[in-house]
């Protein structure tokens, strides 16, 4: 006899079972930004987020549901980890290129596989629900960690503040950058919605959610989160190629107007009414020039050296995790008993096209740029079945919006194993693949 739940908001009315797998389930979305809840150990960290990803992968044996993966993508994957394979026998730290071989693995198992096949399993609105939940959770910290500051209360987990007092919203991530490109996923998801779905502009509890929903981002105050508004508009324009976002042309472009106008406003008011802040976060690279700013030049730093790492092994790169080993060896010619992470994270490389080019070369970068092919084509395929309702195919290109602004502002200052990155790419997919299974079976 199975125990029935009364119908919720979140987990609807479900089997004990399945409200334990999405209980776990929204547990396992909250907690994958959660990067301070973590123990170290050697060159990784073991988070919180992985005993849970464990326990939704046990309880998914148990209810003996059927794995599922796309052929194509999943053998782009083993050639890609062949190649990651290979790539690791130039590295000037084998072992810890090794290593970085079977974070490729986990990460691809527990980011990529287990929220697609959650999405197929278990109903893609009723996963998607538990997905938007645990934003909205996590947003909210962010959110408080930075209002509650300016009534001197810093909340845990806040790393970094503006002169000393106002906390930069970054939940239990490692910093606001992270913070920001975690919150990019679903922020520009929902802007997206706004411009494909609202029937009127003015509408004002629509726009006040809006309002609220952004408000989760820009409390990060990072200059990814200011920059992803004018990518958010680059990709409307490129999708312009589609014959439905032409269509939905005449009513996105007067919204388009008055949303970039309306956050130019709210911008504009921040630079008024909090000067300080707005001078030192979002314009700080402004202010200073890009090549005067510390942070800026050590990213610049970090891609020519990448480039130039590339430059030297063209075809098979020094490994994954091996640009760090091989510029400190190179630098430092004299034999240093004990190389430690801490030591190697100023030549690691800041961005993730040229990690690729200079951990896998231009064989593996390759490799990537064909998984990358396939993935979209898959994701992008459902747009083209007929039977579609509006809500459906704005749904697809909302979600396509925030994974190309997510993938674009990766590039600023983070790495290929970022793992709510793996997440979303995944969803996206699962999402498009389930839609496109129930078309099928009609």
């Amino acid at each position: 006899m199975r125990v029935i739940f009364r119908r919720e908001w979140l987990f609807g009315q479900l089997d004990i079972t399945k409200n334990i797998i999405f209980f776990l389930s929204f547990l396992y979305f909250f907690t994958t930004s959660a990067d301070l809840l973590s123990i170290k150990v050697s060159i990784f960290r073991c988070k919180l987020n992985h005993a849970l990803a464990f326990a939704i992968f046990a309880m998914l044996f148990i209810s003996k549901k059927p794995w599922k993966l796309d052929k194509k993508i999943f053998f782009s994957f083993l050639i890609t980890t062949g190649l990651m394979a290979i790539s690791a026998v130039y590295s000037p730290m084998l072992k810890r290129a090794i290593g970085y071989v079977l974070l490729y693995l986990f990460t691809f198992c527990i980011y990529f596989i287990l929220p697609y096949n959650l999405v197929l399993a278990y109903g893609r609105e009723q996963v998607f629900k538990i997905y938007k939940a645990s934003f909205i959770a996590t947003g909210v910290f962010g959110a408080l960690q930075f209002f509650a500051s300016f009534g001197g209360i810093l909340l845990p987990f806040v790393g970094q503040t503006i002169g000393g007092t106002i906390a930069r919203g970054q939940a239990m991530t490692y910093e606001p950058s992270y913070f920001a490109l975690y919150m990019i996923a679903y922020v520009m998801y929902y802007n997206a919605c706004y411009l494909f779905f609202f029937e009127t502009v003015m509408e004002k509890k629509k726009i006040m959610h809006l309002f609220l929903v952004n408000i989760m981002l820009i409390v990060s105050t990072s200059t990814g989160a200011f920059f992803a508004y004018f990518v958010m508009v680059g990709v409307f324009f490129l999708l312009q190629s589609s014959r439905w976002v032409r269509s939905c042309k005449r009513k996105m472009v007067k919204k388009l107007a008055l949303f970039s106008l309306s956050f130019a406003a709210l911008f504009a008011v921040i630079a008024v009414v909090a000067k300080d802040i707005f001078l030192n976060t979002f314009w700080k690279f402004f202010r200073q020039g890009f090549m005067a700013h510390g942070s800026f030049v050590e990213r610049w730093q970090g891609i020519v050296n990448a480039w130039n790492v590339f430059i030297e092994h063209p075809w098979f790169g020094v490994g994954v995790g091996g640009v760090g080993p091989f510029l400190f060896q190179k630098e430092n010619s004299t034999n240093v008993s004990e190389v430690t992470k801490e030591m190697l994270i100023p030549y690691d490389p800041t961005n993730v096209l040229t990690e690729l080019l200079a951990s896998m070369g231009v064989v593996g970068t390759l490799a990537f740029a064909v998984f990358f092919f396939l993935y979209f084509k898959r994701f992008y395929s459902v747009t083209r079945i007929k039977e579609l309702t509006m809500e459906e195919k704005g749904t697809i290109y909302a979600l396509l919006v925030s994974l190309l602004v997510m993938l674009i502002v990766l590039q600023f200052n983070q790495n290929l194993f970022r793992s709510y990155v793996w997440v979303h790419m995944a969803f996206c997919l699962g999402y498009s693949v389930s839609l496109r299974e129930e078309y099928d079976r009609s």
